[in-house]
């Protein structure tokens, strides 16, 4: 369970750029504003909502460690895919379907995870041309994507940002992960993976209501099997 969840982890915070934390100060700040002007109006002190400085710049730290693993992608990308073929086959999702998932994550691993948007247009394209959508639904399925990505991300981004801090640290200086640390991330993640689940369940959900009843009953149109969810955190880590 700890590789995915790496993974995915990983893929979080390399999609966590300066515009997702700009539009969360625009909200912030709107929420002072609001807060501000009712609280004027009860004749109360204004609530103060700190600015993510803080989270800011530990963003800009990791990015900086993170980058050392970058520019040495291909070493890291075959120690990641050796771990999803342990998984796949330690799980026995050995069916069509898992082994087709297998293939496009090993490909979307081999892409940069600072390369999203090529990342995203290979998972698109490969479920395209499988369940034959049209550009529309292809549309839409990148559109949820993203929504549940974003959701995902700011939903648990402080329960998520020391592991990845840690993470990152100690693969930048290539050292291995100790069982106590896998144990340990293993326990506080293992929530946030449910919610994962639940995203990509609704992403899913979605896409089939798209879709005639027929096909969607069809063991082809098993869009998304359970392995799938290694698909969709590859791209963006829900």
């Amino acid at each position: 369970m700890i590789d995915e969840q790496l993974h995915a982890l990983l893929k979080l915070i390399d999609q966590f750029d300066r515009r997702q934390i700009d539009d969360q100060q625009n909200r912030i700040g709107l929420a002072q504003r609001v807060d501000h002007a009712e609280d004027k109006s009860k004749s109360a002190k204004p609530k103060t909502i700190t600015p993510p400085n803080a989270i800011i710049e530990q963003v800009q730290a990791i990015q900086s460690r993170a980058s050392v693993l970058m520019e040495n992608w291909y070493d890291e990308a075959s120690i990641i895919k050796d771990a999803h073929n342990n998984v796949f086959a330690a799980r026995g999702w050995d069916s069509e379907a898992d082994q087709f998932t297998l293939q496009l994550i090993n490909q979307i691993t081999d892409i940069s995870p600072m390369q999203n948007q090529e990342r995203e247009e290979l998972f698109i394209r490969a479920y395209q041309d499988r369940l034959g959508l049209s550009d529309e639904q292809a549309q839409m399925l990148g559109d949820e994507m993203r929504q549940e990505s974003m959701r995902f991300t700011m939903q648990h981004f402080t329960e998520l940002l020391p592991i990845a801090s840690e993470i990152i640290s100690t693969r930048s200086q290539n050292k291995p992960f100790t069982a106590e640390m896998v144990q340990r991330w293993s326990q506080k993640l293992e929530p946030l993976m449910n919610d994962a689940l639940e995203s990509v369940n609704r992403v899913r959900g979605k896409l089939e209501a798209t879709m005639p009843l027929c096909y969607v009953a069809t063991d082809n149109a098993a869009t998304m099997p359970a392995s799938a969810t290694f698909a969709f955190g590859g791209v963006y880590g829900a």
